[in-house]
């Protein structure tokens, strides 16, 4: 039996691969490092490119690009974009050693380790010459045949070319058509217009129906005018100026325009302008559209204006709060001298003269919480009409003989849920301002509305001088008056926006001069019950201590001080701290804390959160926040509850001590 022989056994699974690409014919397969310098090659490459290995290795790879594409950084770009995405790919002429170009598919591949980190590339380069030359030849050839075949189909390709150009007009007409009436229906205002930069400007070439419209003119008159004169309009900041520099130099421009309408209202226009040109780049045309942008800019502005009073409001809130805390001082200090001195020492009356100003300035200190929504606030289900008419007698004797008063309150009004106290002081501040605005007398008129949504509206109007724009933009502002040095604080108004704020609703003015003024006051339908009331400051109950042990929390030095000075004097065993943590901290080594007395907004841990902590070591703890506003959320929740009672600044040592008692005795 005859053996085969035997067979060479396969080379090993590494070896036969670089076998394989080692004989790649048509394929030049490089290695790069990461600077593209050519580390080993196939000898593929070697045959492709006509170099050895002494003249390649460690060259760059960019000596197989044409010069030109050298220049250009192409060889660069393929490197760095083979290394963001991996790959990169390109077709173009390289060069042999011997100066010859080939036409060459290429392929870079980033090399990376196991670690993601870049180590080089590798590229394989394809010889596709023979496929251009190729393309090439058949090109030609069917150069030829199309040379052959032209004579025989000039004729049919000029009909259908006739044709062609006939369907191109349909649909260039059917087009302009179209364009047409979506111009003419369109509800913005559109005008073409001439490219002139004299002194009458351009004029009107077209103008569709929504221009007719917003100017009064018929459409047929308005070309031919000037558009200055057709709009009537007054540039804002120079923007005539810069929207003609922009169109000189071929770019849009657009802006906004105070309008003169026929009716004789002003209206503010947003335009959007547009050069045509012609072929030669010469300004030929200008197309201008125009939208009524009025309602847009009212609303802008109101929240703006909403912004600023929101901003002030919280200035003034923070305003109040500091001079509550001096006001308390100086008042408190005040009672400490009016009790050290003697009964008949005239002192007194210099005593009595500090507390009278305290009192006058800590009443301005809650029209600034009112301004700022953090005055006490105590809701009660109420009727508006009742209010007004609850007000009316004291309002008539505001107002004076010379001013008619006259009421007009619709029957059946929806309650609502508001301090009717803010309220009143709303209606009076708004009777005053009328007042002053009718030196001469007049006629104010107050008239309640149900409004749809449940809601109900107040109006007031007067007959006196009315307001300006600029003023009435500013009349909400804290401190911002009109009238003479002395005769008003400038917070009446402002006050009334508080209020009205507080409520959720809203107050609008209408004026202008001569012509009187009218505050219409929304207030929105109630969406939960009432909340607790302040509690009434008791002025003559007793305040004597019994060793009851006091733990007083305030940051303010001055203020704790005398808060101290006046429990300790009332016979109160008083333990003080500047905030929370320390506060906590002395309440650990004491074994009874009856009362803590906080103030309310303070750093590190506010009062209502140091009370909460305080009740889990002692459950019976009264607690007495102090502030200058009530107007926070917690202490809105902690007040309601048993054991916790509210005092306002600025006060006394008395009231401090009565404050103390009434709340041990409860």
């Amino acid at each position: 039996m005859n053996m085969p022989p035997p067979r060479r056994p396969l080379l090993a699974g590494q070896d036969l691969q670089a076998l394989l690409v080692e004989h790649l014919a048509d394929h030049a397969i490089f290695a790069l490092d990461r600077d593209g310098r050519v580390v080993t090659w196939t000898a593929g490459a070697r045959r492709m490119k006509g170099w050895d290995d002494a003249e390649i290795l460690g060259q760059h790879f960019s000596r197989f690009y044409t010069p030109e594409d050298v220049a250009a950084g192409l060889p660069e770009r393929l490197l760095a974009v083979a290394a963001e995405t991996g790959t990169a790919q390109h077709e173009g002429w390289r060069v042999r050693k011997d100066g010859s170009r080939f036409w060459a598919d290429v392929v870079i591949t980033a090399l990376r380790d196991e670690r993601g980190a870049l180590v080089g590339f590798a590229k394989v380069t394809r010889d596709r010459t023979e496929r251009i030359e190729a393309a090439a030849r058949a090109e030609r050839l069917a150069a030829q045949s199309l040379e052959l075949e032209h004579q025989v189909e000039e004729a049919q390709a000029l009909a259908e070319e006739n044709e062609r150009l006939y369907a191109e007009a349909r649909e260039a007409a059917a087009r302009l058509s179209l364009l047409d009436h979506a111009v003419q229906a369109a509800s913005e205002s559109i005008v073409i217009a001439t490219a002139e930069f004299d002194d009458e400007g351009p004029h009107v070439l077209f103008a569709n129906p929504a221009c007719s419209r917003l100017t009064g003119r018929t459409v047929e008159a308005l070309v031919g005018l000037p558009l200055r004169a057709v709009l009537r309009f007054e540039a804002r900041d120079g923007a005539s100026r810069a929207a003609r520099a922009r169109l000189l130099a071929g770019q849009p421009a657009n802006g906004h325009i105070d309008f003169a309408a026929p009716d004789g209202g002003r209206r503010v226009l947003e335009y959007r302008t547009a050069p045509i040109r012609e072929a030669s780049g010469a300004l030929r045309h200008l197309v201008v559209v125009l939208s009524d942008v009025t309602e847009r800019v009212r609303v802008e502005e109101q929240y703006r204006q909403a912004q600023k009073m929101e901003a002030l409001g919280q200035l003034a809130g923070g305003i109040a709060h500091d001079f509550n805390n001096l006001l308390t001082v100086i008042g408190a200090n005040a009672a400490f001298l009016d009790q050290a001195i003697a009964a008949d020492d005239a002192r007194h009356t210099d005593v009595d003269e500090i507390r009278g100003a305290v009192a006058r300035a800590g009443a301005l200190t809650r029209q600034l919480l009112a301004f700022s929504r953090r005055q006490p606030f105590a809701p009660r289900e109420l009727d508006l009409n009742d209010v007004v008419q609850g007000a009316e007698s004291l309002l008539r004797r505001v107002l004076g003989e010379n001013i008619e008063l006259v009421t007009r309150l619709a029957d059946g009004l929806p309650a609502i849920v508001a301090d009717r106290g803010q309220l009143e002081q709303v209606l009076l501040n708004l009777v005053v301002n009328a007042r002053d605005a009718m030196p001469d007398g007049g006629r104010l008129e107050i008239a309640t509305f149900a409004a749809a949504d449940g809601g109900v509206t107040l109006r007031v109007r007067d007959s006196g001088v009315g307001m300006s724009a600029e003023t009435q933009s500013r009349i909400f502002e804290p401190f911002f008056t009109t009238k003479e040095p002395g005769k008003g604080t400038g917070l009446g108004l402002s006050t009334v926006y508080g209020v009205v704020g507080r409520l959720g609703g809203r107050i609008m003015v209408e004026s202008a001069p001569g012509r009187g003024a009218t505050f219409t006051i929304q207030v929105p339908p109630p969406t939960a019950a009432p909340a607790a009331p302040a509690e009434a400051q008791d002025e003559t109950g007793p305040s004597a201590g019994r060793g009851e042990v006091v733990l007083l929390v305030e940051d303010e030095e001055a203020l704790r001080r005398v808060a101290r000075r006046a429990l300790v004097a009332a016979g109160y065993h008083v333990v003080d701290a500047p905030d929370g943590p320390t506060a906590l901290a002395t309440a650990a080594t004491l074994d009874r804390v009856d009362l803590l007395a906080t103030d309310v907004v303070m750093p590190v841990m506010r009062g209502s959160a140091l009370a909460a902590r305080l009740r889990e070591r002692f459950p019976a703890l009264r607690v007495l926040y102090i502030s200058g506003y009530t107007g926070d959320v917690e202490v809105e929740r902690e007040r309601s509850e048993p054991g916790t009672r509210f005092l306002e600044k600025p006060y006394d040592g008395n009231a401090l001590a009565r404050a103390a008692r009434a709340l041990l005795d409860a």
